[in-house]
């Protein structure tokens, strides 16, 4: 697996991991903290609450947003295998296909590495 997508979903786990705890956390907190003047219990006013919130909303979009990359990238064409040659692999080629002399090969071949 390339990098790129195992950084994703490490992040993407640890992300998980964290929302989880924070909303048990906000879960156990029990209704003390949410009680309003009147009695009224409002979970969502507690700061645990508000975090996991916060936390599973950026989760939301992070799979949303990480799904469309990833589905951008398996419908791009691919490159060619092997990408782009080398010069000195051209050369190589050439010299044995008999295009260039073994004096123009030598001479083409200290150019390209610079001596």
């Amino acid at each position: 697996m390339r990098r790129g997508p195992m950084v994703f979903l490490v992040a993407l786990a640890i992300l998980v991991l964290v929302a989880v705890g924070v909303s048990i956390a906000a879960a156990v907190q029990g209704p003390a903290y949410g009680m309003e003047p009147y009695g009224y219990y409002y979970p969502w006013h507690s700061g645990l609450w508000l975090a996991a919130m916060v936390l599973w909303m950026v989760l939301f979009w992070a799979l949303v947003i990480g799904g469309i990359v990833w589905l951008i990238s398996t419908l791009r064409p691919r490159e060619v295998a092997g990408g782009p040659e080398e010069p000195l692999e051209i050369l190589r080629r050439r010299y044995a296909r008999g295009e260039i002399t073994r004096e123009q090969y030598e001479e083409m071949r200290r150019d390209l590495q610079g001596r």
